[in-house]
C-alpha cells in the first residue's frame, strides 16, 4: 500500500454504557471485568493500496462521511447489536482527518474487539443503513467503501488502523480517433447498469453480484473523451448495454450528433467489487471498436475486445 495521510478518529461513549460494554468484552479476565478503568480507542485509516477515487490524494477529501461500528471480537453483527452509542458518524476535514460529532471518544475495558466502518465516499452516507449486519438496498453510482479492524487487542490506549477498500465496480471508457475521424467530442454516454437492490454484509463488506441489468439506462460521467460510472457487482457472463453520442468530423464531414449502441461483454469473473475496468474505444465513421481493455484489481489483466455498432 502506498503511504497516504492518516485519518484520525476518536469516539466517546457516555459512562453509563460502560457496564454494558464490560458484559460483552471478549478476552476480559476476571480482573479486567472488575476494573473500572477504561482505555481510549482512536482510529486511523487510508484508502486500500493508495487508490485514488474522487480525490487527487490518497486521503479523504474534506466532507466525506463515514459510519463506524464496534463489537466484541467474534460477535456476529447479524446476531448482536453494536455497542451502545455506535454507529458513530465521522466527517473528514480539509487535511484528510476525520472528526466525530459532538467531539466524543470511545473508552472500553481491556479486551479484544472488532471494528467496522462503511462510507459512500461522499458528503453523505447515501442512505447506507445497517440493520442486523446487513445494509439497506444499494444503488449504482455510489463508491461504497468498507473497512474492518478485527481481533484488535486493547491493553492500553489504542489506535486502530482502518484500511478502506472499494466494494462496487468502476467502468471507464476512453475514446480515441480512428481513420478519417477528427475533432472527436463525446457528448453523452449511458449504460444499462447492474440491477439495483443488493445489500452489503457488514462483517465482510461483500456486495453479492446481481444476475441481470436494469431495464432503464443511467448516464455516465463524461469528461472530454472519457466516460465512467460506478456500478454494483455483476455476475460473470452478463453483458452491459451501452450507448454513446459523439460529435466529430467524419471523412471531412462535420457531424453534430451520431449515436452508437452495443454491448460491453463481461470480463472473466464478471464485474467484481473492488475492480476498475478500463476500456479503450477507437471511433470510425460507422462503428466503435473496443480493445486493449484492462481490469484493475490493482494488477493489469486483459479483457475481451469489444465491437459496438451504429
Amino acid at each position: 500500500m502506498k503511504p497516504g495521510k492518516l485519518i484520525w478518529i476518536a469516539l466517546l461513549f457516555a459512562p453509563l454504557h460502560l457496564c454494558c460494554i464490560k458484559e460483552r468484552c471478549c478476552g476480559c479476565d476476571s480482573h479486567s471485568v472488575k476494573d473500572t478503568t477504561s482505555l481510549l480507542v482512536s482510529f486511523s485509516g487510508d484508502y486500500e493500496r493508495g487508490v485514488v477515487t474522487k480525490s487527487s490524494s490518497s486521503a479523504f477529501p474534506a466532507g466525506i462521511m463515514t459510519s463506524i461500528f464496534a463489537f466484541s471480537s467474534g460477535e456476529n453483527p447479524a446476531v448482536y447489536p453494536s455497542f451502545p452509542g455506535t454507529p458513530i458518524i465521522a466527517v473528514s476535514d480539509i487535511y484528510g482527518n476525520l472528526s466525530v460529532s459532538s467531539s466524543k471518544y470511545l473508552f472500553v475495558p481491556a479486551g479484544i474487539y472488532d471494528f467496522y466502518s462503511v462510507s459512500a465516499n461522499n458528503q453523505s452516507l447515501m442512505d447506507i443503513k445497517i440493520e442486523k449486519g446487513i445494509s439497506a438496498p444499494l444503488i449504482n453510482g455510489v463508491d461504497y467503501l468498507w473497512s474492518s479492524g478485527r481481533e484488535t487487542e486493547v491493553k492500553t490506549n489504542t489506535n486502530v488502523s482502518l484500511v478502506f477498500s472499494h466494494r462496487a465496480a468502476r467502468v471507464v471508457v476512453t475514446f480515441t480517433e480512428g481513420d478519417g475521424v477528427r475533432d472527436l467530442i463525446v457528448k453523452n454516454a449511458s449504460i444499462y447498469a447492474t440491477k439495483e437492490g443488493a445489500r452489503m454484509v457488514l462483517s465482510t463488506g461483500e456486495i453479492p453480484p446481481a444476475g441481470t441489468v436494469n431495464s432503464i439506462s443511467i448516464p455516465m460521467k463524461v469528461n472530454y473523451r472519457s466516460a465512467e460510472e460506478i456500478i454494483l457487482p455483476l455476475q460473470n457472463g452478463i453483458s452491459i448495454p451501452f450507448e454513446v453520442e459523439i460529435e466529430a468530423s467524419l471523412s471531412g464531414v462535420i457531424v453534430d450528433s451520431k449515436i452508437y449502441r452495443g454491448l460491453i461483454p463481461s470480463p472473466q469473473g464478471g464485474f467484481m467489487g473492488g475492480n476498475a475496468y478500463h476500456f479503450t474505444a477507437k471511433v470510425s465513421s460507422t462503428s466503435i471498436t473496443f480493445f486493449a481493455a484492462v481490469t484493475v484489481e490493482w494488477e493489469d489483466k486483459s479483457i475481451t475486445n469489444l465491437d459496438i455498432y451504429e
